[in-house]
């Protein structure tokens, strides 16, 4: 399987997935104008990773910001990830916030609340 790159933009996050060492990297901002768009093709690609997953699987985020309709994708991306358990694999999130960015960190909270993904808050 091939991995998932894509440069980030002023709106769009960069992703860096690589399905070999089971680590998924999402950074930047995210508040592009066609969210489908963008994320379309990220949630596709986790389909197929979902059929050769490796052993762990981690989940990277390091934003400064989002916007709501990349809550919803970005709800979809940790739901399908989730089904990972279900194929007794490990999966985990790691979410960075800068220190002084609560409302970043409160969003990782609600995600955390809303799968069983063990997540890991890391301050920066």
């Amino acid at each position: 399987m091939e991995k998932y790159f894509e440069e980030g933009e002023v709106d769009v996050p960069s992703f860096d997935f690589n399905p070999r060492l089971g680590i998924f990297s999402i950074k930047g901002r995210s508040f592009p104008e066609d969210t489908v768009g963008v994320y379309l093709p990220v949630l596709e690609w986790i389909d197929s990773y979902l059929s050769t997953p490796v052993e762990e699987t981690i989940l990277r985020f390091e934003l400064d910001y989002f916007n709501s309709s990349t809550y919803k994708a970005f709800l979809n991306i940790l739901l399908k990830l989730e089904k990972l358990l279900n194929q007794n694999k490990k999966i985990k999130v790691e979410w960075y916030y800068h220190t002084r960015d609560v409302d970043m960190k409160e969003a990782g909270e609600e995600f955390a609340e809303l799968v069983d993904i063990p997540f890991f808050f890391i301050s920066k």
